[in-house]
């Protein structure tokens, strides 16, 4: 039994050393396991909270993620002895059913060593995605996206357009039918009609308003509440909150 506990002991102090760099920041875990999760879910987010115990000020410099599935967003003020700071990571599950296991790197200004976190978890499989490409689903319209931003409109300008490669992977052609609660964002399919199969744009446009000068994140999802019509997709422009 106590040849047990010296060991434990011994497992907590290397984890302790393992959890805090040479500038005194301790991590109170560097892994989450998100469990099992639907593809066709939302995102899931876990927050990395740590402590700086050094005796200067810290700040994160970079984090770097493994791959185009996970995006980070953390404190990026300055951190004061004694005070904490935190590290979210956010999983995007689209196209990407089984198990998954990935590493995120923090960097810190000044300190050489790194952090190393990692995020795990099962992602349940979801509608079949006819083409793998595509890995966003909204009935027989397949997605390459559905989010991104408009930069800030020049003094001059009046209007912006973004595009989202999308195909047609029902057995029928295709029409979109766009909604948005604001009147500067409209949105088109070309071509207005997509074959079976075909590859096509949604086109989005935002017009020049008084809040021109802001970037303005876009969000498009599939909107259900409409009556079911054979042959079309209705999608809502939606704004996010820019991270």
């Amino acid at each position: 039994m106590k040849r047990i506990l010296i060991l434990l002991l011994f497992i907590n102090t290397l984890w302790h050393v393992s959890a805090q760099n040479a500038g005194g920041i301790v991590f109170e875990t560097q892994s989450h396991d998100f469990g099992s999760f639907p593809e066709d879910g939302d995102n899931r987010t876990c927050s990395f909270k740590f402590v700086n115990q050094g005796k200067k000020m810290v700040v994160i410099a970079h984090v770097q993620t493994t791959c185009g599935c996970a995006t980070a967003d953390y404190t990026r003020q300055p951190i004061a002895p004694g005070k904490t700071g935190i590290v979210s990571i956010t999983y995007n599950p689209k196209g990407r059913p089984g198990k998954f296991n990935r590493s995120i790197l923090v960097s810190f200004a000044g300190i050489e060593e790194k952090v190393r976190l990692n995020i795990s978890g099962i992602v349940t499989p979801g509608v079949v995605r006819k083409d793998k490409r595509f890995p966003y689903v909204m009935g027989d319209l397949q997605l390459k996206a559905t989010g991104f931003r408009f930069l800030p409109i020049p003094a001059r300008g009046e209007e912006q357009e973004r595009s989202i490669q999308v195909i047609n992977s029902g057995k029928a052609p295709l029409r979109v039918q766009f909604s948005s609660a604001s009147p500067i964002l409209s949105g088109k399919l070309e071509p207005e009609v997509l074959s079976p199969g075909a590859i096509g744009e949604l086109k989005i446009s935002r017009k020049a308003d008084a809040a021109r000068s802001q970037m303005k994140c876009i969000r498009l999802k599939e909107k259900k509440t409409y009556p079911a019509k054979a042959g079309c997709v209705y999608i809502e422009i939606d704004t996010e909150a820019c991270k």
